[in-house]
């Protein structure tokens, strides 16, 4: 008997693969769409520039995971299917990219920002490209896209606001190397519970596998709050 066909095994993986959908489920989302959050979102600040980050919720292609994007090769922010982030940023150039383990071309977006412009990325899947040796088999994009095509995605997706207080320290200029990991993301208390619930489940279901089963399993019914 192979080692994926046990059933312990199974109950584990089983328990990781039910995490990553609780956390895209739209219903136990709390965040309301960008467009319904409008007159909520400041102005870009004198100075500065905004870059918008938008992921359709494309059932099917990929949806369960969350590649990490990246400005200039340090980590930005993880892309959630059906969310939109922003980050506001002093003039200079850019390059943004995804995560992706299978590669392509024209994976990546360099950026020439100016002081008020406002530029749209999407985080593109396509999931037809051979992926030997991937876990994860899809092939991930970010792309610049018309402001018209990301205000038709903004009625549709999760807004989950800045991915970083800017004010809370000190704008690096263009020539410096730029700090985004102490940036900090909310994607929703609802995503934080159920994954908190997932993770418990699947160290639960861990244990029974190294133990030879004496773990009492969690209950069937066990529930998540949303």
């Amino acid at each position: 008997m192979g080692w994926a066909s046990s059933p312990k095994m199974r109950a584990a993986i089983g328990a990781l693969f039910l995490g990553f959908a609780i956390l895209q489920l739209p219903g136990c989302a709390s965040e309301p769409t960008v467009t319904a959050e409008q007159a909520q979102i400041p102005p870009i600040a004198p100075g500065l520039a905004r870059v918008w980050v938008v992921r359709q919720f494309e059932p099917g292609l990929g949806v369960q995971w969350t590649p990490m994007t990246y400005i200039n090769g340090q980590p930005f922010a993880s892309s959630y299917a059906g969310t939109a982030f922003y980050r506001d940023l002093p003039p200079g150039t850019y390059n943004f990219t995804v995560e992706s383990c299978t590669t392509d071309f024209n994976q990546n977006q360099t950026l020439r920002l100016t002081p008020g412009m406002r530029a749209d990325l999407e985080v593109q899947v396509l999931n037809s490209i051979p992926a030997w040796g991937c876990y994860d088999p899809n092939t991930f994009y970010i792309r610049l896209i018309p402001s018209e095509w990301a205000q038709r995605y903004f009625g549709q997706v999760r807004y989950v606001g800045p991915r970083c207080l800017l004010r809370s320290w000190p704008l690096p200029s263009p020539e410096q190397p730029l700090d985004i990991g102490k940036c900090e993301g909310n994607v929703g208390r609802a995503a934080v519970v159920a994954l908190a619930a997932v993770r418990r489940r699947l160290h639960l279901a861990q244990q029974r596998v190294h133990l030879g089963g004496r773990q009492v399993p969690p209950g069937a019914h066990a529930g998540v709050a949303c």
